[in-house]
C-alpha cells in the first residue's frame, strides 16, 4: 500500500510540473507576441513620422504661388512670404508644403486661404510697442 501511494505521488508531480511548464510556455509566448506587436507599432510610428518630416519642408523651391499675387509685395516681405509658403505644411491630406500643394493642386481649398493668411499677416502694419 505504501508503495502505491508513492507511485501516485510520482504521477501527480509530473502532471503538475507539466501543467506549470505549459503555463510558463504560454505566458512566454504571449509576452513575446505583445513585445513583437509593440515593436511593430513603434517602428511604424517612427517610419511614418520620418516620411512626414521629409515631405513637410519641400525640397523643391517655388518662386511663385498659383492664386497668390506676390509681385505687389516689397522684396523683403515677398522673400518672407515665399520662405513660409515653401516650408509650412498644408493642412489637407497631401503632406506637402503650401507652395508645393498650390502647384500640385491649385484647386485645394485649404492651401489658398492659408497662403492668404500668411500674406495678410506679413502686410499688417506693425505697432511700435
Amino acid at each position: 500500500m505504501e508503495n502505491s501511494k508513492t507511485h501516485q505521488v510520482h504521477h501527480r508531480a509530473p502532471k503538475a510540473t507539466r501543467r506549470q511548464a505549459a503555463l510558463r510556455k504560454r505566458n512566454l509566448m504571449m509576452m513575446l507576441t505583445v513585445g513583437l506587436l509593440c515593436s511593430v507599432v513603434v517602428m511604424w510610428t517612427w517610419l511614418s513620422s520620418r516620411s512626414r518630416s521629409r515631405s513637410s519642408p519641400s525640397s523643391k523651391w517655388y518662386d511663385s504661388i498659383p492664386g497668390i499675387d506676390l509681385q505687389q509685395l516689397a522684396p523683403l516681405v515677398r522673400a518672407e512670404a515665399l520662405q513660409r509658403m515653401n516650408h509650412e505644411s498644408c493642412r489637407c491630406s497631401c503632406k506637402l508644403s503650401l507652395a508645393q500643394c498650390r502647384h500640385t493642386d491649385p484647386t485645394c481649398k485649404i492651401s489658398l486661404p492659408l497662403c492668404s493668411e500668411i500674406l495678410a499677416e506679413l502686410q499688417k502694419p506693425h505697432s511700435a510697442d
